[in-house]
């Protein structure tokens, strides 16, 4: 008898999960092209080594912050003809940091009030941008974009001035961290070389940062984004650098990092970016963990530090492998066909340099291979490829088997490691075909988004403290979703959510109406087959043999709202916030008493936005029962996901992503989406973008008749189907959705 490696299934199965089961493989290998984002971008930061450090050298220059808004603002998704729109940014950027080198500019810092003011600063900058001299093809870049203003400078005078006026100057302009990252190698590059050499350096570091699950689908973004933008880059590469020796050296796991509000570093190892991003870049040793395999890997271990249990997972399975010759070929060899397999898709992968539309290439007498992001690419994969070939079989091993280990517990999430009997060694993968196995297809499911999972949490929390839970939110952001994974999880007494449940056992869902009252939600008399008046529970209530009481489970109260509560569940306030154990309902006869019951949750939702006026206020007395949980609207990214992920890369997907895009830049052009942090949302879900999604994946099929010829234009006609019922609430997205239709005149 021996172990078997934590939490996979016995030795013989590895192949086979490998090889047949769809989910696993596909799990398995999205993770190795995040292997390969991470190791080729940290080969691409120490191959072309930079110091940078945000606050000094970004954040606290007024004039290179500015600068940074300007080029994102103005020119992300308008990089075309990519030579000049590089020269010119290389110009502007030069420029203004020649206000503090040459003229003596002194401002340093974010408070703009201590300062001066905005408009003092603002003034300065205008008039030293007044003096930026001729830029070579200002003429061309005027006819491909239609811009009005005659030169250069007056561009950036224009858009400098549009700032007057505001306490925080260039604030309420920035976008999101990942559409300002690839105008930060501009800071400070003196020459187009050297651009080129900072352009490896923070693509590499960028893609080596933002590639984990939890930075880019569990939400962990708003949080990391800010350390990332704070913390000197020399800092974070010694961190790594220290990560890397793990094993070989003593070596500390934690991330003293600075967040916008820091004044000194803080310790952010528990982060799940963090702990995610260490075992990725320790898979040969170590296994990654997230949200779902985190628990098993501490159960196993017998500790709740999560990077001990990694260690002793990573000890578990090197002495599982160790001599065994067969198990290490095998999973050295898929570790090398995953590694092929595994295609990095451009969608995925950090942008540097955009343009919107295919058309615009034309327009401008360019094309898409003049974009810096191709180049900057397959530098990070041949930086990957490198750490591949670097590693020893055993090495390759290790990784083959964390990858698979984290697979088949997302696959299987209820199974956990167990004491097998050792099986013959798994004989080495050979070219023959892997053989086809006929599955019955799964019953239909109720799939949990990433973006949801923490909200869902936390709300499971509140539960297990003896509140009741609220979510609120503009329409499609998945609020009955999430309630009825947190009311599966109550009910099934788990501690975290499960990734998909079968429709046909979600939980029990009921939808408040106008027309409720108590007889509907507490009960009341109904004649019988007898012809007798009987009594019968309401929607709230269950009747037991001791007696009546409160259903003994979770119930999901959908767009709670709707119903006037307060004349229809006053007789049960009392108990919902447990102030007693019993009361009596009025106009029951029969009926002595309704009971409290341990168990009994409401897990509400409600829109803040509506598309009808039959809507209730909820009162005070009902609002204090309940714990309010914010759904956000939809960042790009959450879109993006939303609609494309569950497909395979195709032109409907590359058509759908562009006119995204377009949408969000459109968007935040014009003040029609919201700032959140450093995210724009918009002020609903993704869920309106559901019928764009059904198009992704095949599920909708337009008539000939009514497809226009440019793919991009099919897609924007179904964009525009799928936010009409969001036009009524939020008019203004009319204007955004036609600012978006010269794209398919070009």
């Amino acid at each position: 008898m021996s172990t078997a490696p934590l939490s996979l299934p016995p030795p013989e199965r590895l192949t086979e999960s490998a090889l047949l089961n769809t989910a696993v493989r596909k799990y398995a290998l999205d993770n190795v092209v995040r292997f390969k984002r991470m190791h080729g971008g940290l080969g691409l930061v120490e191959a072309n080594s930079l110091e940078f450090d945000p606050r000094a050298d970004y954040w606290r220059r007024p004039e290179r912050r500015i600068a940074v808004t300007y080029l994102s603002n103005t020119w992300n998704g308008r990089c075309t003809p990519t030579a000049l729109v590089r020269e010119h940014a290389l110009l502007v950027t030069q420029h203004l940091d020649r206000l503090r080198s040459e003229r003596g500019f002194r401002p340093f810092g974010v408070n703009y009030a201590e300062l001066g003011g905005w408009d003092a600063i603002c003034q300065q900058l205008v008039q030293h941008a007044g003096e930026l001299g001729p830029v070579a093809g200002w003429e061309k870049l005027q006819q491909v974009w239609r811009i009005h203003e005659p030169t250069a400078a007056a561009h950036l005078v224009q858009y400098l001035q549009s700032t007057l006026g505001r306490v925080d100057g260039p604030k309420a302009d920035e976008a999101a961290f990942q559409r300002r990252a690839g105008w930060f190698p501009y800071l400070g590059a003196l020459s187009q070389e050297d651009l080129a050499r900072r352009q490896r350096f923070f693509y590499g570091y960028v893609n080596l940062l933002t590639s984990t699950n939890a930075y880019m689908y569990g939400g962990a973004s708003q949080q990391f984004a800010s350390v990332i933008q704070n913390t000197p880059f020399g800092t974070i590469r010694g961190l790594v650098r220290q990560w890397q020796n793990f094993g070989q050296s003593p070596v500390q796991t934690g991330f003293p990092s600075l967040n916008g509000s820091d004044v000194t570093p803080q310790e952010r190892k528990h982060h799940s970016v963090v702990k995610e991003l260490f075992g990725f870049l320790c898979l040969d040793r170590l296994p990654f963990v997230n949200g779902v395999t985190q628990q098993a890997y501490c159960t196993a271990a017998g500790t709740t530090e999560t990077y001990a249990a990694m260690e002793h997972a990573g000890k578990t399975n090197r002495a599982w492998l160790a001599g065994d010759a067969g198990r290490v070929a095998s999973l050295s060899g898929q570790f090398d066909q995953m590694w092929i397999d595994a295609v990095v898709p451009t969608a995925k992968l950090v942008h540097f340099e955009t343009v919107d539309r295919q058309a615009d290439f034309a327009r401008a007498g360019d094309s898409p291979s003049s974009l810096i992001d191709g180049t900057l690419s397959k530098a990070l994969i041949a930086s990957a490829d490198r750490v591949r070939s670097s590693v020893s079989p055993e090495q390759k091993a290790m990784c083959a088997l964390h990858l698979l280990a984290d697979a088949w517990l997302l696959e299987n999430p209820d199974k956990h490691a167990a004491v097998i009997v050792d099986p013959q060694p798994t004989p080495p993968i050979t070219t023959k075909p892997a053989v086809v196995v006929a599955v019955e297809p799964p019953a239909p499911s109720l799939v949990l988004p990433p973006g949801l999972k923490q909200p869902g949490e936390l709300a499971l929390a509140y539960l297990g403290a003896g509140a009741h839970v609220l979510f609120a939110g503009a329409p499609g952001t998945g609020k009955t979703t999430v309630a009825q994974f947190v009311a599966d999880a109550w009910n099934q007494k788990k501690d975290q959510l499960a990734s998909s449940l079968p429709r046909s056992a979600l939980p029990t869902t009921v939808v408040a109406h106008s027309g409720w009252s108590p007889f509907h939600t507490v009960g009341g008399l109904v004649p019988g087959s007898d012809g007798k008046w009987q009594q019968a529970p309401g929607i709230f209530v269950e009747k037991t043999d001791a007696g009546w009481r409160l259903l003994n489970s979770a119930l999901v109260l959908d767009e709670m709202n709707r119903a006037d509560l307060d004349r229809s569940i006053g007789d049960l306030y009392p108990l919902l916030s447990n102030s007693v154990s019993e009361v009596r309902p009025a106009g029951i006869p029969g009926v002595d008493a309704l009971r409290l019951s341990e168990r009994f949750r409401i897990i509400a939702t409600v829109n803040d936005a509506t598309l009808d006026d039959i809507v209730y206020p909820i009162s005070e007395g009902l609002a204090r029962r309940f714990v309010r949980i914010e759904l956000p609207g939809a960042s790009e990214d959450d879109v993006a996901a939303f609609v494309c992920d569950a497909s395979p890369e195709s032109d409907r997907r590359d058509a759908a992503r562009e006119v995204i895009a377009t949408l969000y830049r459109e968007a935040a052009t014009r003040k029609f989406s919201l700032r959140d942090g450093e995210i724009e949302r918009m002020p609903f879900g993704a869920g309106y973008f559901g019928l764009l999604r059904s198009w992704v994946l095949g599920e909708l099929v337009m008539p000939p008749t009514l497809v226009p010829p440019a793919l991009w234009a099919t897609a924007y006609g179904i964009l525009c189907a799928g936010l009409a019922t969001a036009i009524r609430p939020h008019k203004a997205l009319r204007e955004v959705l036609n600012a978006l239709t010269p794209a398919i005149d070009d």
